[in-house]
């Protein structure tokens, strides 16, 4: 066979291939189409069918039993889950009970040979099973599938399964960062009753440099249990590693308050610059005006974030914009820079101009408008 004659036969090949491809995405699309048309009308079948179980209790849906296989089904009974609460729930575990919902998808996402399959069932006993599926849910927090371990910890804190709290902090220190930030996400659905457990996850593991105890110290922060407040001071009084000590005093920043200001004063004065960026921040976050002079400090810090920090958390305090005006008479030029741009975001900048504009700017107006401008202001 010549080069030629093989040229010809590739580029016929090639040009099967295309038609083959063509044709089959024409005959795709109408079947796709008519597939999501047939998922839409009995979605809205499912829908009303649930709606008039809501309203009339007596009322059956007459359907066979392998309704629990019916994506569509459990789709459209998720979603109404979602938005009912008290009788109308329970109404709805009826229906669950009835289709063996529960029991279903429990043996089936035991079936490792599923696939992708099986994180529907995970989805199906994440948002419908009651406590008697719990065991499954922790039998499956250690699944090979990362969605699986993150829906079966989503169900246990939807249930608010007691046990499942230590259950789900027992795999901080193995999970990746993703899966550990969504087992998070399920204690905090816990509320409240999270909050000693982590207390004692902490309380045992921070010196032992485990990844999952900076996790488990912002999970308290979002809980926002104050509480916790007392332990956690206690606990940055004697945390010896960086990213607890980051984390401790940003959630002291969220959820203290007056008793918090020494604690996180001695962090703004910590070695490390990390620590002191972020005792900055939380110092804002309290809103106290005790703590202008160790905010002001920071404004002349050797570290850009620190001084960024202190500068944008003295303008959350009551007297804080009045200090950043004082700050631009300062002999260094870092603090200066810092206090200027922290002006300017508050929108100081804006109004300095308009001030100056109005014919009723203060030479302080005058002092931010031309160190930010580098120029003087010729109506001073």
């Amino acid at each position: 066979m010549t080069e030629t004659e093989m040229l010809r036969l590739a580029l016929a090949a090639i040009f099967a291939i295309n038609a083959l491809l063509l044709v089959t995405i024409l005959v795709l699309k109408p079947v796709h189409r008519l597939r999501d048309q047939d998922r839409q009308r009995r979605r809205r079948v499912y829908v009303s069918l649930l709606a008039q179980h809501l309203m009339t209790p007596e009322h059956r849906i007459q359907m066979g039993r392998r309704i629990a296989d019916d994506q569509v089904f459990l789709d459209a009974l998720i979603d109404i889950r979602t938005v009912v609460t008290g009788d109308e729930a329970e109404m709805l575990g009826t229906i669950v009970d009835r289709f063996d919902i529960v029991r279903t998808h429990g043996e089936r996402l035991g079936r490792r040979w599923r696939g992708h399959r099986r994180l529907r069932d995970a989805v199906a006993l994440a948002e419908l099973a009651d406590t008697s599926a719990a065991e499954i849910l922790i039998e499956h927090l250690s699944d090979r599938e990362q969605e699986v371990r993150i829906q079966c910890a989503r169900g246990l804190g939807r249930m608010r399964w007691a046990p499942g709290v230590d259950a789900i902090l027992s795999r901080f220190d193995v999970e990746t960062p993703w899966v550990r930030s969504r087992f998070s996400d399920s204690l905090v659905s816990y509320g409240d009753a999270a909050t000693f457990p982590l207390l004692a996850y902490i309380a045992t593991n921070h010196r032992l440099n485990t990844s999952g105890v900076p996790t488990a110290i912002r999970t308290l922060g979002a809980i926002g249990d104050p509480l916790a407040v007392r332990p956690m001071i206690d606990l940055l009084a004697e945390a010896v590693d960086t990213e607890v000590q980051i984390a401790l005093v940003e959630v002291l920043g969220l959820i203290g308050g007056p008793m918090d200001l020494g604690p996180l004063e001695k962090a703004a004065r910590s070695e490390d610059w990390r620590v002191r960026a972020k005792a900055a921040t939380a110092l804002g976050s309290v809103g106290n005006d005790r703590i202008v002079d160790t905010l002001v400090a920071g404004l002349e810090d050797q570290n850009w974030w620190v001084r960024n920090n202190a500068a944008h958390a003295l303008t959350l305090l009551p007297s804080g914009i009045d200090v950043l005006y004082m700050a631009l008479l300062n002999d260094d030029r870092f603090a200066r820079d810092a206090a200027s741009e922290a002006l300017s975001d508050a929108g100081e900048l804006l109004r300095a101009r308009d001030r100056i504009e109005a014919g009723v700017g203060a030479g302080r107006d005058f002092d931010l408008l031309e160190y930010v401008t580098g120029r003087a202001v010729s109506t001073r």
